[in-house]
Formats: structure tokens, C-alpha cells, sequence
């Protein structure tokens, strides 16, 4: 028997599932309004949040101990410790769409959601190559957002600081993201995206793969290519997005690499999944 796929912010219809998730509240728990709009597959878009069963309670966003309020109301701790990534785009710090505290890449959990989410309004945003006094500043972001500043992907670990990059800086001078790159003969291989997660989901990714893909261009590139884990449902969620195609699983590939690791929502790791553009 098909249930419908409902937002878990609003209620409102997203298509439908062949069975619920276990961890489904029923209408009523959630005190929403029984008339909504449908929401079209196109619209959906995928949260991450802390806990499953968040929305059967009420959020409290109250300072606890170190924890500190930023100016959008969201929870700021210390940077959790995490463990080297060692497959790029695969960011280690994500923040909860929900109560704004940071989720441990294995705890967060993806849940089916509309378009009611506010979007955060991106400042004019400045996208261009890092200088090299910004290159200490961009590699504690990769520090922080992957837990290393090495990324292994096409069949070669790279150290970023030895890789260009870009940078977006918004307010002026404020480091909201960086992406680092490499050319190869016939290709621009994107290596690591970070994204502060004060800007998450206000468009600082888009922006920065955007200006890839026009130095690629006029590099005389005519491909942009990515590489991740099949774990990384955020990643493979965004660059589809962007219009990037899957062109390869290699199965078991990233075994080794994981040595038992959890991935995103826990989830194995095993292939690694390459993703590409035609520009």
C-alpha cells in the first residue's frame, strides 16, 4: 500500500513512497494543517538534519555551556572532531536545517522537504582565484569542513595546498567557501568543496563550481569532473543539480580507503562514483 511522501516541515504531498519510514509521525503528532498544496518531484529538495524524530518535540535553541547563539539564531559549538576524509567533496561539518546545530557526518540524516524552508539571502558574493595570503585561511576552511587538507580521488591522494583554488568571499572580506581544482589534459577535476556553514544552501556552492566550469572553458577544457563516495548523498544531490551526469561506479574501490569508517547516515562506504559535465 503507497503512502504519500510529505514534507516534514510543512505536511505538504511530495509524490509517493511504497512504504513509510519507520520514524514517521502521523499528521496529527506534527499539528499541521490537514489542506496543502502538492509538492512536485521538481521542487523537493533534500534537508539534512540532526535527529529523525526532531519534529516531535520543540527545538530549543538556548545557549547550553560553550555553545554560543550566531546572529540567524543558530547553535555555534567548537568544530567536532572528525576523521580524515579521504574522498573529495565530501564535507565533514554540516549543519541542521532545522535547529542550526553542527551534525556528525554519520549522525545526519536525510528527510524529504518542499520549498517552505527560507532561503538564506545571499550578499553580493566576489568569486575569484585565492591569493596567497588567503591560503592559510582556505586551508583551515578544508581543515574544518573535511577534518583534512588532503582529498583522495582519481586514483591519486592530493595534497590541497598544493592545488589552485577559488575562493567566494561575501560582506567583503568574509571567507564563505572555497573550491580547489586541478587541470588535466582534457579536463577540469574538481577536488574539494568547502562551504562555511554559516552559508549553507544560500548558493556559495553553485557559485563557486559556476566559476569553474568558465575557467575550464577558457582553459580550453570542455569537461568538469567531480568524484565521491556513494555515501555522499548531499554531493550526489547537489552536482546532479548542477547538471552533472553519473559516468562511472567503480564497486569496492574505496574499501580500503574507509577501513571500516562510517559514511554519510552511517551508510558503508564502498565505490566511488565520478560525475561529470560537458561544457
Amino acid at each position: 500500500m503507497a503512502v504519500p511522501a510529505t514534507c516534514w516541515v510543512c505536511a505538504s504531498r511530495a509524490g509517493w513512497l511504497p512504504r513509510p519510514p519507520a520514524c514517521w509521525a502521523s499528521a496529527t503528532a506534527r499539528n499541521t494543517v490537514a489542506a496543502r498544496a502538492a509538492v512536485s518531484p521538481r521542487n523537493a529538495i533534500v534537508l539534512c538534519i540532526a535527529d529523525p524524530l526532531a519534529s516531535f518535540r520543540q527545538v530549543s535553541l538556548r545557549s547550553r555551556g560553550n555553545t554560543s547563539l550566531d546572529r540567524q539564531g543558530a547553535g555555534v559549538v567548537n568544530w567536532p572532531a572528525m576523521g580524515s576524509s579521504l574522498f573529495s567533496a565530501k564535507p565533514s561539518v554540516l549543519r541542521c536545517s532545522r535547529c542550526g546545530r553542527f551534525v556528525d557526518w554519520a549522525d545526519a540524516r536525510l528527510q524529504l522537504v518542499c520549498g517552505c524552508r527560507p532561503h538564506v539571502e545571499l550578499p553580493p558574493v566576489i568569486v575569484r582565484p585565492c591569493e596567497d595570503a588567503e591560503r592559510t585561511a582556505v586551508l583551515d576552511l578544508f581543515q574544518r569542513d573535511f577534518g583534512s587538507t588532503r582529498a583522495g580521488a582519481f586514483d591519486a591522494e592530493h595534497a590541497l595546498v598544493d592545488m589552485p583554488a577559488l575562493v567566494a568571499l561575501v560582506k567583503g572580506d568574509q571567507l564563505a567557501g572555497a573550491l580547489a581544482y586541478r587541470l588535466t589534459e582534457d579536463a577540469l577535476q574538481m577536488l574539494a568543496l568547502a562551504t562555511d556553514p554559516m552559508w549553507q544552501r544560500s548558493g556559495v556552492g553553485g557559485h563557486l563550481v559556476n566559476e569553474a566550469e568558465r575557467l575550464a572553458k577558457e582553459a580550453g577544457r570542455h569537461r568538469a569532473v567531480i568524484a565521491t563516495s556513494n555515501d555522499n548523498l548531499p554531493a550526489l544531490y547537489f552536482y546532479q543539480r548542477q547538471q552533472y551526469r553519473i559516468t562511472s561506479i567503480t564497486p569496492g574501490s574505496l574499501i580500503p580507503r574507509a577501513a571500516g569508517r562510517p559514511g554519510f547516515a552511517g551508510i558503508a562506504v564502498c565505490d566511488e562514483i565520478r560525475l561529470e559535465k560537458d561544457l
